[in-house]
């Protein structure tokens, strides 16, 4: 929520500065709330993608492991235009201004060749990502919350936008080019000029999750992602968000996609949130939490409380509410 605000108060000025300041300020918010409900972020952070669309132009806006895959689709044709490149210690300038800003580079596990960034002389906060928002003792490590940006015009042609989690793309095949095997999953077996982005984006959700789930006895890593279409240069866009949890409906409709799948005509884009709107929920959103596997969590509720949340039998999440004392009083047992 306080990102599009942030950009918002910033807009009048151009995207990029815009945005560079929206993410600044975002970092900033995190860690005042973070303070202000007791949850430590000192080594705990997230990636971020930003996609603004103006018409057919895209610009993308992103730091940490979430990618985004630009591809132009007509209908003789398909071409990867890019795939934004992790922010990770794989990355040789990432990892090149960490080591110079002073951080102690440890594989782990030992010999593995996956390279992790710690504080010298202590065993946190290694991280594998080298921007994040939040992981606030990375920063003196040269850890940045300032992102990279790319652009994409669909102005001459169709195509989609993939936006997805960095556990998403761990799973797919890269060898016939990055990317390449996303647009052709989601062309072919997602059906997405046929169903529209849903049905497409939950199918590809889906497969991937089984990939990981066999590759590691059933389990998996977050993947979710967002998926925007261009049915036409130019066109207005269709877009739908997929998460792990996301499965097609089995009801079709006349073109055999599934009837909740339908291609519905152009996605509104959401109007960046003002200050006074920013009221803490009643419950917090557990839509798109997993089912399985899942401990207790605290939930901060933004007015100096919190819910506690955990599993229970049958695939049920129980929330209770804590108020400031009950919240002091369950810290320790996190």
């Amino acid at each position: 929520q306080s990102l599009p605000y942030a950009f918002e108060k910033h807009s009048a000025a151009q995207p990029e500065p815009a945005l560079v300041d929206a993410f600044r300020e975002a970092a900033l918010d995190l860690a005042a709330f973070a303070d202000g409900n007791m949850v430590d972020i000192s080594s705990s952070g997230c990636s971020c993608t930003v996609l603004l669309r103006r018409g057919p132009e895209v610009l993308i806006a992103f730091l940490g492991d979430c990618r985004t895959l630009a591809a132009a689709v007509s209908e003789k044709s398909q071409r990867v235009d890019f795939v934004t490149a992790a922010h990770s210690t794989e990355d040789v300038r990432e990892l090149q201004r960490v080591r110079n800003t002073g951080a102690k580079l440890i594989q782990v596990p030992p010999n593995s060749g996956h390279v992790r960034i710690f504080t010298p002389g202590e065993r946190t906060p290694g991280l594998y990502t080298t921007r994040s928002l939040g992981d606030s003792t990375a920063e003196a490590l040269g850890v940045l919350r300032e992102p990279e940006f790319r652009r994409m015009s669909f102005s001459r042609t169709g195509g989609v936008i993939l936006l997805g989690s960095g556990g998403f793309w761990e799973v797919l095949d890269h060898r016939s080019g990055p990317g390449l095997e996303a647009v052709q999953f989601l062309l072919s077996a997602g059906r997405l000029r046929e169903c529209g982005p849903q049905f497409a984006a939950g199918s590809l959700t889906e497969e991937l999750k089984d990939r990981w789930q066999q590759a590691t006895d059933g389990c998996y890593d977050d993947l979710s992602c967002i998926l925007l279409h261009w049915s036409r240069p130019g066109n207005p866009v269709e877009a739908f968000r997929s998460s792990e949890a996301a499965v097609a409906a089995p009801a079709t409709g006349a073109s055999g996609c599934p009837a909740s799948s339908q291609p519905v005509g152009a996605a509104s884009v959401p109007t960046p949130l003002s200050a006074t709107s920013l009221e803490p929920a009643e419950l917090p959103d557990v839509s798109l939490c997993p089912s399985a596997g899942l401990q207790a969590q605290l939930l901060g509720d933004g007015a100096g409380g919190a819910w506690r949340r955990e599993p229970m039998p049958g695939q049920r999440l129980r929330l209770q509410r804590l108020d400031g004392e009950g919240l002091a009083q369950a810290l320790p047992e996190f």
